[in-house]
């Protein structure tokens, strides 16, 4: 939060886009390279704790030491969940399933393949592929929903998702290099739903809501995130490692389905009433006060007659 408050306060509005979306970049991409951390030291050792402990204080030195000025604290909006489903309840539902699915892949998919003969550096691997795929294509699959239906592009890569936990429950344990492909492009599906469906709300909101419906997607998400482990670990006990894409596979295929179904019931939004597509990290809602919202089309009477999803 006070990161992500400072960067809000710092950036000038001309480059607030370009800020968020190489502050996302960089710490998917720090996320990917720590995967790698656990080749360094035995992973039953104290030392990569300590490594970790000492790389935090590390990167409170410059923070310490700085003569920029504190950031002034966020305001925090309300959270209507009514409001949530009137603006986009393809939002909504797609953030709930993502939500599910990516926290239970968070917690359980170094023990998925360590269960299916991995070892050290191949779990490291399989993790850091994961996370790389979710970004190289965030981009290309932001850049498809800016030009077309978000709803269909996220549906699609509901599915796709849906397909490569399928395949992941497959190859798991026969083939290696199909296991580590198939979760790079599980990741390159998985990890870009959520900030598509932030978008897709953006674009039927008003412009002094945006923070909080962010927001309010964001605790959706993270209020979901707290069931998926539960129920994949009772699957994983019962029945075996293999379940945890079982149950990847079935709420991204249930997401889909819903997206799709939802999807019928209204009209696309018009091209001119988008907001452009930004790479958003899942964290605070200061992160979202870093979208560049100068100048806002306002919606139609039309428009707004027609929030129903």
């Amino acid at each position: 939060m006070a990161i992500e408050s400072w960067l809000n306060e710092r950036a000038p509005n001309s480059a607030r886009g370009a800020v968020l979306s190489l502050y996302a970049l960089i710490g998917m991409t720090m996320l990917a390279a720590g995967q790698f951390l656990l080749v360094a030291y035995p992973i039953g050792g104290f030392q990569l704790f300590s490594l970790v402990a000492i790389f935090t204080a590390l990167a409170a030195i410059p923070v310490a030491l700085t003569r920029a000025p504190l950031p002034v604290p966020v305001p925090q909006p309300r959270l209507r969940m009514r409001s949530l489903l009137n603006v986009s309840r393809v939002s909504v539902a797609g953030s709930i399933a993502v939500g599910f699915a990516n926290s239970a892949f968070w917690a359980f998919g170094p023990i998925f393949a360590a269960r299916n003969g991995m070892n050290v550096d191949q779990i490291s691997l399989f993790m850091a592929l994961t996370l790389f795929g979710g970004a190289v294509l965030m981009w290309p699959m932001g850049y498809l929903s800016d030009r077309h239906d978000r709803r269909l592009v996220a549906g699609l890569i509901s599915a796709g998702a849906f397909v490569c936990g399928v395949g992941l429950v497959l190859v798991a344990g026969k083939s290696l290099y199909g296991t580590l492909a198939l979760g790079c492009l599980f990741g390159g599906f998985a990890f870009t739903i959520q900030p598509i469906c932030i978008a897709h709300a953006n674009d039927h909101a008003r412009p002094e809501n945006f923070v909080g419906i962010s927001g309010g997607l964001l605790f959706l998400y993270g209020a979901s995130s707290l069931f998926g482990p539960l129920a994949t670990a009772f699957l994983i006990d019962h029945y075996g490692a293999e379940m945890l894409f079982v149950f990847i596979a079935a709420v991204h295929g249930l997401g889909a389905l819903s997206i799709f179904y939802l999807r019928m019931l209204r009209a696309p939004t018009p091209d001119a009433e988008k907001e452009d597509f930004q790479l958003t990290p899942r964290t605070t809602m200061a992160a979202f006060q870093l979208h560049d919202h100068d100048e806002p089309t306002p919606p139609s009477d039309e428009h707004n007659e027609a929030q129903s999803l």
